[in-house]
């Protein structure tokens, strides 16, 4: 007779053997999957990989002829958060970066801002401001990770203080834990990057006494504090109390902290054991620093993340979630106003400067630029702009003030239809991004 315990106990066995032989089939499908990604260039995406992103990062950083030449696809060589989320609508994707910083860096006679600060070692850039306007003001810059977007999210920001630009660009707001991580930041200075002015950018873990490599370790922390008192009113200012949501908000305190105006000190390291100039990055404002030291380098005035924002060079675009040019730029309770144009792009005067333009030339390059400022208005996605494949003709009527319907062939009206950014309708009242030709 069949003990009935035997049945359920070969019922256990069988399901336990299903149940492995299921675990063995996807665990064969992922290393299929993993490979075939690999010998694609692509990074697997398979849940039991745990793969960062669907690329493999590329960087490759050279010493010549007094510079140091960075290219990289812009991919994190660590974990990240996942993207798209709720503050943040982009996909990481691959970017063709290529900077170059001199060997030698000095000091400049005066200190400069930054727009595109500098990139990490594993080639992803930092760019720590925004273009979100109070009131269409450029001396009112919102902040991403403090104040009022901070509290909503910091627009998106991982565990690396990072987010996503619509085109796809990964770049970092602030400590990017996890490359600091591999670094072991916190038992060693860490060299994260370089600057563009050339000078090294350090975590914020240093020597106690700068100048001396045997001495212990700290936790850097910047000179700047949250001012005391109200903002101006009215046409000046939004008014309320200063409480970081701008980064007018701060003001710097010589002594307050380990470092200077533009966030570093000069000091010994284990890659400069003579000593040099370096910058900081900190767990307080600025995070990444605002000002230049010495003369950055034009190479990173042609392609921040996400290319320039209106009128700016490397910086996001003022617009909402989704728009082109930087992620979820709106003012409190606002929408935010159009994006930036798309990677490469260059305001018209400094171009026609380098090219040394004909008059013709400048013509068309008036033209094209004007054509541009109307379609992005629209809210089109600049990155697709080829798919329209506008003709000369086109394109001089639509910088001639021409309604865009009444240009689009039916099936560029399709391509426009398709690539529209997603507007975003946080409440009335906030502030629109940059206008067009904005400095």
């Amino acid at each position: 007779m069949l003990n009935p315990g035997g049945i359920i106990f070969m019922n256990k066995r069988k399901k336990q053997t299903a149940a492995l032989a299921v675990a063995l089939t996807a665990l064969i499908c992922a290393v299929v999957a993993h490979r075939t990604a690999l010998s694609q260039g692509r990074r697997p995406s398979s849940s039991l990989l745990r793969a960062v992103v669907d690329y493999i990062p590329e960087v490759k950083i050279e010493v010549r002829d007094g510079f140091r030449y960075i290219s990289a696809n812009g991919i994190p060589d660590h974990a990240t958060g996942r993207f798209p989320n709720a503050g943040n609508p982009n996909t990481i994707a691959p970017q063709n970066y290529h900077w170059r910083v001199t060997t030698t860096p000095k000091a400049a006679t005066s200190l400069s801002p930054s727009n595109l600060f500098g990139v990490a070692i594993n080639g992803v850039p930092f760019d720590p401001g925004t273009a979100e306007l109070w009131n269409n003001d450029f001396r009112w810059h919102y902040e991403a990770l403090t104040g009022f977007l901070g509290a909503r999210g910091g627009l998106g920001v991982d565990e690396n203080f990072a987010h996503v630009q619509p085109n796809g660009a990964y770049h970092y707001h602030g400590l990017p834990i996890g490359l600091l991580k591999r670094l072991d930041y916190t038992n060693k200075p860490a060299l994260v990057g370089y600057a563009a002015d050339g000078f090294p950018i350090y975590g914020n873990y240093g020597y106690t006494n700068p100048a001396d490599s045997r001495s212990p370790l700290k936790m850097l922390k910047s000179s700047y504090r949250i001012r005391i008192g109200n903002r101006p009113g009215g046409n000046n200012g939004p008014g309320g109390a200063y409480d970081g949501s701008f980064s007018q908000d701060y003001e710097y305190v010589k002594g307050i902290g380990d470092l200077d105006e533009t966030n570093g000190r000069a000091g010994v390291t284990p890659e400069y054991p003579n000593g040099t100039y370096y910058y900081v990055l900190t767990d307080n404002w600025p995070f990444v620093p605002r000002q230049f030291r010495g003369a950055p380098d034009p190479s990173f005035a042609r392609g921040g993340p996400g290319g320039p924002g209106p009128g700016g060079i490397g910086r996001q675009g003022g617009q909402g979630p989704g728009g082109f040019g930087g992620p979820g730029g709106q003012g409190p309770g606002g929408r935010g106003g159009p994006g930036g144009p798309p990677p490469g792009f260059v305001p018209a005067e400094p171009l026609r400067k380098y090219l040394g333009l004909t008059i013709e030339q400048n013509a068309r390059l008036d033209t094209y630029v004007k054509a541009i400022d109307a379609i992005r208005v629209s809210r089109f996605a600049l990155p697709a702009i080829a798919r329209l494949h506008l003709t000369d003709a086109q394109i001089s009527q639509i910088a001639g003030g021409a309604a865009l319907e009444s240009v689009l062939t039916a099936d560029q009206k399709q391509v426009f239809d398709a690539n529209q950014r997603p507007a975003f309708n946080g409440g009335p009242g906030g502030p629109p991004g940059p206008p067009p030709g904005a400095p």
